[in-house]
């Protein structure tokens, strides 16, 4: 539960810093982070599906806003966590990173449609593509070594496919008005009922927006029928959209979307009234609480499941990072140091250890055999014997296994990072220093600027002796004598 508060007042802040940068008002700000805090679908990642991954994109997507709204639509000051946040989101859902980058492309449409300054165009292109590089060499140590593995093996996330909705968009309106969370299966997937309710409400304030939340409205409202039958799902099945595997996720655009208009309507058209803001809060408090308070999940002590390992649950329950095919509570064994040779009454074994990742086999055989230990197969394992010599590993039914040679012999097997992983590891520290420097220098420039501009602003004001009201004080004063 820590962890989750954690990740909640993370939320907060990053959501916080979103709203000052686009409205520029605390009270707007602290009503736009309670509303996406507190949101319907982010309470089901959190609690009901349990996907702390996808959890983590919600706290970093409002960062990765922040960047681009300041290069798109603002004066580009905060372009840079823009970068921050993309690499944030790899680094914790690579899926919600993907998503992004569609929602970046889409921004850069509309920027351009509306945008007839060529020069305003190129800087805020500029600034997209530094930044897409920046966060391309800080993730290096992440993106070329998932590159590499996919080199030797095939994994479950390299054949996804799309879950075509089965809700129509009439039940969907029901279930998210309702906030029905009791039905795992199909209550996990609804919009909440405080912005399904708030996203009804602006339709009538469409006329009083401007021209860009007018455009939000409608893409949020898109993005809600999108997730039900009301779209073609069965069509896309064979395209790049297949990658976020449900379309439900796009819950995630509608929640940031609509709690953005919400903090709108309150600064633009409510004028900041108090008496708004109160009846916000409370309503979306009273409805958050009322879903916390009617819904009562089970939850259990990890200390009390007899075999945690052997559960596919601790590497996520799309399993996506397994070797294709693979079952993992077939392949991953009870007993964590359970070694099976390939011609068993040919070989005695004398002792076994495993210290975490590191597995130490001291046996005898009677000839050379292959022995297949209990890690999972991934390209890197290493095994040596007690003299340095390196023995070749392979995979033998998704496990490791290495060719044990004749005779009495201490052999280690372990994982050990590859010339890439140790590359690009060394590449992403020093662009992380490099993208330091580079904000310092950035923001140091930047308060060069405004010093300037405050200077020369003085100078242009006049003077004591030449104002008016002093002159004036001085023919009061001619006259009083």
């Amino acid at each position: 539960m820590a962890y989750l508060f954690l990740i909640t007042y993370i939320t907060t802040i990053t959501t916080y810093a979103l709203g000052k940068v686009v409205f520029g008002k605390r009270k707007t700000a602290l009503l736009l982070a309670a509303i996406y805090v507190l949101s319907g679908y982010r309470f089901q990642v959190m609690i009901l599906r349990g996907a702390l991954g996808e959890l983590l994109g919600f706290a970093f997507f409002p960062l990765a806003l922040i960047g681009l709204y300041s290069i798109l639509f603002k004066d580009k000051k905060d372009w840079y966590f823009l970068v921050i946040g993309m690499s944030l989101m790899i680094m914790s859902h690579m899926l919600s990173a993907y998503m992004f980058f569609a929602f970046i492309l889409v921004a850069c449409v509309y920027k351009i449609i509306i945008c007839r300054n060529k020069s305003e165009l190129l800087k805020s292109g500029s600034l997209l593509v530094v930044s897409g590089v920046l966060t391309f060499f800080l993730m290096l140590w992440q993106l070329l070594p998932m590159l590499e593995q996919t080199l030797h093996m095939k994994f479950n996330f390299m054949k996804t496919f799309l879950n075509v909705p089965t809700v129509d968009l009439g039940s969907m309106l029901k279930l998210s008005l309702l906030g029905n969370f009791t039905d795992e299966a199909i209550g996990m997937r609804n919009f909440g009922t405080t912005l399904t309710i708030a996203l009804i409400l602006l339709w009538p304030l469409v006329f009083k927006m401007g021209r860009t939340a007018r455009v939000v409205l409608v893409s949020a409202t898109f993005l809600f029928i999108a997730t039900t039958t009301a779209i073609p799902w069965e069509a896309l099945t064979d395209t790049p959209i297949k990658m976020i595997q449900f379309p439900f996720r796009l819950f995630l655009f509608c929640t940031v979307l609509v709690s953005l208009l919400v903090a709108y309507a309150y600064k633009n058209i409510a004028k900041e009234n108090n008496i708004v803001l109160i009846v916000l809060l409370v309503v979306i408090g009273g409805l958050s609480w009322h879903v916390n308070h009617t819904y009562q999940p089970k939850f259990f002590s990890l200390h009390s499941v007899e075999d945690v390992p052997n559960h596919f649950s601790v590497i996520g329950g799309g399993q996506e990072y397994l070797k294709e095919g693979m079952v993992y509570e077939k392949v991953v064994p009870g007993i964590p140091t359970e070694v099976l040779p390939e011609t068993p009454d040919q070989f005695t074994l004398q002792n076994v250890q495993r210290d975490g990742g590191v597995l130490t086999i001291t046996a005898d055989a009677q000839s050379s055999m292959l022995v297949k230990t209990p890690f999972v197969y991934y390209y890197g394992y290493r095994a040596e014997t007690a003299d340095g010599t390196k023995i070749e590993t392979v995979e033998k039914d998704d496990r490791v296994a290495f060719e044990f040679p004749a005779g009495t012999h201490e052999i280690k097997i372990f994982y050990q990072k590859t010339l890439i992983q140790r590359v690009t590891a060394v590449i992403s520290l020093i662009s992380i220093v490099v993208f330091l420097v580079i904000i310092i220098l950035f923001q140091n420039h930047i308060r060069k600027q405004e010093r300037e501009k405050s200077r020369a602003s003085k100078k242009e004001q006049p003077t004591v002796a030449e104002s008016e009201p002093m002159i004036g004080s001085r023919v009061n004063r001619r006259s009083s004598r």
